[in-house]
């Protein structure tokens, strides 16, 4: 990638590909593309016709074998000894979507092999997160022999060696990043673990959960180990959720699961998510990755959030309607909720770091003993996209104890920069992007320092200003419907396989004017094609006109390709990310 050399944009650093005429050729003769979706195949690495091939028709590739996990051996072993005793089985999840979804997945694999299981997932203010020493001895207490956890348990050491004093095995499904020893787990099932040896280290929690069901299964001979079983086929909308809200990149196994998922999604067969839909004012629409990240989402996590997590199983799983209305409705409000706590503590921290010096430093750290921790983790999101660092926040409870969320911006590893703080704090978890912290009060200044040196040292030169890589750039009158279609071939777009961005240079803003809450909406055009129009809007940049978009005054703008429902017509639209002041002669083809 290079660094576009002409007048700075306003919000982020452009980053435009190399052109390789050739092979973008190639793709167009052979897949009937156009010039820009060829381009983009390219850029996500698909430079060969197999590869390109495997991406638009992602249900034509193969699936790798689950037994080449470490310990899926071992993991169905016990399974199968404990279904043949009639062991008691618990599945414990966690308060999000991905283990929401996976121990909804499970206990439904589970009931379909006649074997009813306990479906449990953590109370966040109650239990914190991950598998404990409490609940194990709770579940055995109930009789429990067998705990598989799904999207936690790689850290859970004390539970672990608790369960095994009482006699309980625990298989952890899980996809966190390790740090130290793993926990002497029967078998533990992570992609991410040091001497693993499965080849796909992007699935998400619910998705390492689902590999173990395809592991039975081949086991019992119901199955090929390289294609997806027809018994899981009706679990992958569940892995949709998990995987799309949990932002694990679409790319691999990922994109084949999410595909099928998100069909499935569609067709509302599930009760559950025909009532989550409804809510959420999407009954009867088609589903993508967007409708998950936004909509439906959102609301299984506000139970985990602010209400009860465990809402978010029995809307998944119950075969009710009238139940999934009432807890559809009930997460709606809680999510409701969320976001007016959520509005409050935002302001609060945009007016620490507007006054408190905090813009200027490598990574911003705020913590607050009136924060909600359970709306945190969005908050540092925006904070991130407003300011370009990364951002963790703290909430401080009983006992001076913190509880804090992270994002982090692209090329910075926020848990490794975490590792680099370890003596500071009681805990810590999660991803490249995301992260939890837990610290003492008396900590925090130490830990924001700290993590501010840590931070400055692995980030890049010019790293804080964030990238927009634009896939190509289009002439208006190619972007239309036909364009839109082949998108819909590339999608879902989301981590690992972001939405087409385009470059329009030197277009021309007509009729540019405010509307709704602050957006700029305008058409576009081009004196050396009078004929050549496309609506645009940017939305939440009303503040740009007058100064950065003038009537009759050429741009040149980076955005994506959506389509416009309204009163029943579909327009296709230009969505604007960025501008730029039109300079020189269009360059880039």
């Amino acid at each position: 990638m290079t660094t576009q050399p002409q007048e700075e944009p306003l919000k982020y650093r452009w980053e435009i590909p190399a052109i390789d005429p050739e092979h973008r050729r190639a793709l167009r003769e052979q897949f009937g593309l156009s010039r820009i979706s060829a381009q983009v195949l390219l850029n996500r690495g698909h430079r060969e016709a197999d590869a390109a091939r495997h991406f638009l028709d992602p249900e034509s590739g193969v699936l790798h074998d689950p037994f080449l996990f470490r310990d899926m051996r071992r993991a169905v072993a016990r399974v199968e000894q404990a279904l043949s005793a009639d062991e008691k089985i618990a599945v414990y999840g966690d308060y999000d979507v991905d283990g929401v979804s996976g121990a909804a997945l499970l206990a439904e694999f589970f009931e379909g092999l006649g074997h009813a299981v306990r479906a449990v997932v953590p109370d966040r203010f109650a239990d914190g997160y991950g598998l404990t020493a409490n609940w194990v001895e709770r579940l055995a207490a109930d009789g429990v022999t067998l705990i598989i956890t799904t999207d936690n348990g790689t850290s859970a050491h004390a539970a672990v060696d608790r369960a095994r004093t009482l006699g309980v095995d625990v298989i952890v499904t899980d996809h966190h990043e390790v740090k130290g020893a793993l926990p002497e787990a029967f078998a533990l099932l992570n992609p991410h673990r040091p001497d693993g040896t499965y080849p796909e280290r992007r699935l998400c929690g619910v998705g390492v959960a689902l590999k173990l069901c395809h592991a039975l299964l081949v086991g019992r001979g119901e199955a090929a180990a390289d294609k997806l079983p027809d018994r899981l086929i009706p679990l992958l909308d569940l892995v949709a959720l998990g995987t799309v809200a949990d932002m694990a990149p679409l790319a691999g196994e990922n994109r084949l699961l999410v595909r099928a998922g998100l069909a499935l999604l569609s067709t509302e067969r599930r009760p559950g998510v025909a009532a989550l839909k409804a809510v959420a004012s999407l009954a009867g629409q088609a589903i993508g990755a967007g409708q998950v990240g936004f909509h439906l989402g959102p609301r299984i996590n506000a139970g985990g959030r602010v209400a009860d997590a465990s809402q978010g199983v029995v809307l998944l799983r119950t075969t009710d309607p009238d139940e999934a209305r009432r807890m559809a409705v009930s997460l709606d409000k809680a999510n409701q909720e969320r976001r007016n706590i959520e509005s409050t503590i935002t302001e609060d921290v945009v007016e620490r770091i507007e006054n408190g010096g905090w813009a200027g430093r490598n990574c911003i750290v705020l913590a607050d003993p009136e924060w909600h921790p359970g709306v945190l983790g969005i908050i540092a999101s925006r904070v991130v996209e407003r300011y370009h660092r990364p951002c963790l926040l703290i909430g401080i409870g009983a006992g001076g104890v913190g509880k804090g969320s992270g994002r982090s911006i692209p090329g910075l590893h926020l848990f490794d920069a975490l590792g680099r703080c370890e003596d500071l704090l009681l805990g810590y978890g999660g991803h490249m992007y995301a992260a939890g912290v837990t610290v003492q009060a008396s900590q925090v200044s130490a830990l924001a320092e700290r993590l501010d040196l840590a931070v400055g040292q692995m980030v890049p030169e010019g790293g804080f200003r964030l990238p927009l890589r634009l896939d190509a750039s289009a002439r208006l009158g190619e972007i239309g419907h036909r364009l839109t279609r082949e998108f819909e071939r590339l999608a879902p777009f989301g981590s690992g396989n972001p939405e087409p961005v385009l470059l329009l240079e030197k277009v021309v803003p007509t009729g540019p004017r405010i509307v709704g809450n602050g957006h700029l909406r305008m058409t576009l055009t081009r004196p050396d094609a009078p004929g050549e129009r496309l609506a645009a809007i940017a939305f939440g940049c009303g503040d740009w006109l007058g100064e950065h978009v003038v009537e009759g005054r050429p741009v040149d703008l980076a955005g994506s390709v959506s389509i416009n429902r309204w009163q029943g017509r579909d327009t296709v639209q230009f969505r604007v990310r960025d501008l730029r002041p039109a300079v020189g002669a269009a360059r880039w083809a």
